[in-house]
């Protein structure tokens, strides 16, 4: 989520990036600038900014993720270790992904031997 949140903010600020080192380029080479900030690039950089941002964001809705023919197997217990939940392609999953994910994720005592286990 966080990698997402990166992205759309700098796809927001590059505009205005390129226009501040522009600004910055006008200055050092002492062309006539009139010197002031006005209103009307700062509305159309916020419009490009968030054009840009609504942009990039659907480009990685539709260019990232798993195929169509994948199934999520999620965190569970084998053999008293813990496995990562992951993708598999379907054809592969085979009893995991037929096992309800209840009962995957809480195993029966007599599955696991000693795991939550209180009696003496």
């Amino acid at each position: 989520m966080i990698r997402l949140t990166l992205i759309g903010l700098v796809l927001f600020c590059l505009p205005f990036a390129i226009y501040f080192v522009y600004r910055g380029l006008l200055l050092r080479l002492k062309i006539e600038s009139r010197g002031r900030f006005d209103e009307r690039p700062m509305q159309a950089l916020i419009l490009a900014g968030g054009a840009l941002t609504l942009a990039g964001l659907a480009v990685f809705a539709f260019t990232s993720g798993e195929r169509g023919d994948t199934v999520y197997i999620p965190a569970h217990i084998e053999d008293g270790q813990v496995v990562r939940g992951r993708f598999v392609p379907a054809d592969e999953a085979g009893d995991l992904a037929r096992i309800d994910p209840k009962e995957r994720a809480n195993p029966r005592p007599s599955d696991v031997s000693g795991v939550g286990d209180n009696t003496p």
